[in-house]
């Protein structure tokens, strides 16, 4: 009887043990980044990289490109409302695509593009903004694509790049812009 209760301790703490070191390989396999690697036309391309309007970039998962881009003072929302930028403002209303060019599922993220000028600052896409085919959080099948509007509120005489990032919460940031005419 006393030998199977210290058998039974003996278990416990190896099981402890065990547990406590999976928990704590598993905190440091989660606090390295993974290196994000983008391409173009199938070479790869370095961070920081400028396209132009129309020009597709991918991961080897997602394939993104913006189509079109287009300043104006107000837009109308699906609701028929007319949204006013206001005094020194535009609304800068975005096209993109996205397309799944691999074999698992991925997203697109509306708030992974942000909008950025000459002397950098930054500008978050509008969440919500009801403009027809307002692209949102979108799960994407294999060889499946996506088309859909942003819309970002930015100064009126600023010069503009449209940003997406690659990167995740497991990997670096790795930012692709598209100039902006």
């Amino acid at each position: 009887m006393k030998l199977r209760r210290r058998l039974k301790g003996v278990v416990k703490i190896k099981w402890f043990k065990i547990m406590v070191g999976v928990g704590l390989l598993l905190l440091l396999v989660g606090c390295v980044e993974t290196e994000v690697r983008v391409y173009k036309d199938g070479k790869p391309i370095k961070e920081g990289t400028i396209l132009n309007l129309g020009e597709a970039v991918n991961n080897g998962m997602l394939e993104v490109k913006v189509l079109s881009a287009k300043k104006d003072y107000g837009y109308h929302d699906t609701l028929g409302f007319y949204e006013d930028a206001g005094y020194g403002y535009r609304y800068l209303i975005v096209t993109v695509e996205a397309r799944n060019i691999g074999k698992r599922e991925v997203y697109i993220d509306p708030d992974k593009f942000v909008v950025s000028d000459e002397n950098n600052y930054f500008y978050e896409v509008k969440i919500g903004s009801l403009i027809e085919n307002e692209l949102l959080f979108t799960k994407i099948l294999p060889n499946q694509r996506i088309k859909g509007k942003l819309v970002f509120k930015i100064p009126e005489k600023a010069k503009i790049l449209v940003n997406y990032n690659f990167g995740d919460m497991f990997s670096k940031p790795f930012i692709v812009s598209w100039k902006i005419n």
